[in-house]
């Protein structure tokens, strides 16, 4: 699996959202949170849909791109680059709101001390606080316990005792429960920011 280190990840997620023009006039803290419990919502929603983990969605089917008389289908694949699809999927929602905290640790000044500081470090050191109240066991829990317990940590870093050290929690949490189903959480993270660069400003005209 990919290793990453979080503190580097976190900066070119930052960069690329202040490129995107999201940090312009600022951001408060309650706004973050509720974007952030917004990605865990979209993750239970590709669940209830009977959604896969991680697919691309093809521009004229607007579903997988695997079947003749796609003007995008070729040779028994979709002739367009990969990353010229969006990633989507349960895992990439759950990755959807582990980019949007990076990108809010950074721009914080959060620095991921040496020993959580890589993506594999953090997932390890998640799984010593698995005895705790309120936590789950990845490999064993619903995607709708997961979720329940990141709105939780989500909620909780807005303590002082617990802060941002609640939404690393989170990050390392929804990483180990995707990479309990097989997956690789780096790669699929480094994908989804890759997409994300070659997006319109704001998406668009999106608000925020």
């Amino acid at each position: 699996m990919e290793t990453m280190n979080l503190n580097a990840i976190a900066k070119e997620i930052n960069d690329n959202a202040v490129a995107h023009g999201w940090w312009e006039g600022g951001r408060n803290t309650a706004q973050i949170r509720a974007l952030i419990h917004s990605e865990w919502s979209e993750a239970l929603e590709e669940y209830r849909a009977g959604k896969p983990m991680d697919y691309r969605v093809c521009s004229n089917c607007k579903a997988p791109c695997m079947k003749e008389g796609c003007g995008d289908y070729e040779s028994g694949e979709c002739k367009l680059n990969e990353m010229e699809h969006k990633p989507e999927g349960i895992a990439v929602e759950l990755v959807d709101g582990c980019i949007r905290i990076l990108d809010y640790l950074a721009h914080d000044g959060f620095v991921f001390a040496e020993e959580i500081d890589d993506l594999d470090k953090l997932m390890k050191v998640c799984e010593t606080l698995l005895a705790e109240p309120l936590t789950i066991h990845p490999k064993d829990s619903s995607l709708p316990e997961l979720v329940d317990a990141l709105h939780f940590y989500t909620a909780e870093s807005s303590l002082e005792e617990y802060g941002n050290n609640a939404l690393a929690e989170a990050v390392g949490l929804a990483c180990l429960w995707i990479r309990e189903r097989g997956l690789d959480p780096a790669q699929i993270m480094r994908e989804k920011h890759e997409y994300n660069k070659s997006r319109s400003y704001k998406h668009g005209g999106k608000v925020c």
